[in-house]
């Protein structure tokens, strides 16, 4: 298990990233906190430290690849990216 702290606070692109997530065969989804923007997933192949913030910087990447595509300019500052 590993959580990852979201850099937009939008329960949109909490949501959205999570689904974007499962379908990376490996990692599931276990829950979504709105509250604190986390999600926390089960993902194989994270035995390691190392592996573990691989597996974290990929859902990051994923958030942020997610932002960039439709984010408007207010959630992309938000999130710190302009």
């Amino acid at each position: 298990m590993i959580a990852v702290r979201m850099a937009s606070r939008s329960d949109f692109f909490l949501t959205f990233t999570g689904v974007l997530c499962t379908l990376i065969p490996g990692s599931v989804v276990v829950e979504a906190q709105r509250a604190t923007g986390m999600l926390f997933l089960h993902t194989f192949n994270a035995g390691t430290a190392e592996e573990v913030e691989k597996a974290r910087a990929s859902v990051l990447a994923q958030e942020e690849r997610l932002l960039w595509a439709i984010g408007r300019r207010e959630v992309l500052e938000e999130a710190g990216l302009r």
